[in-house]
């Protein structure tokens, strides 16, 4: 699980799609450590965003990601 500042437009994407971490508003240093309080002290919500990372994890992967970069240049270099 993990917190983000929910002024990261495609983390906040992921995030909200995969319900893997919390959101917050990250200015200060207080309020990360409110955020990470936060995950720490609700268990219910620590544990669905492990159990949510562990499904969808592997599709954030750089071998993931990179696989239709990697076939359209083999393609131009053959």
């Amino acid at each position: 699980p993990m917190i983000a500042s929910e002024e990261l437009i495609n983390v906040k994407r992921v995030f909200e799609k995969e319900k893997v971490g919390l959101l917050w508003n990250l200015k200060e240093p207080r309020d990360y450590a409110d955020a990470i309080q936060k995950l720490l002290s609700d268990d219910a919500l620590y544990f669905e965003f492990k159990q949510n990372l562990k499904f969808c994890s592997d599709r954030y992967t750089w071998d993931h990601l990179t696989t239709d970069f990697k076939t359209k240049y083999v393609q131009l270099t053959n």
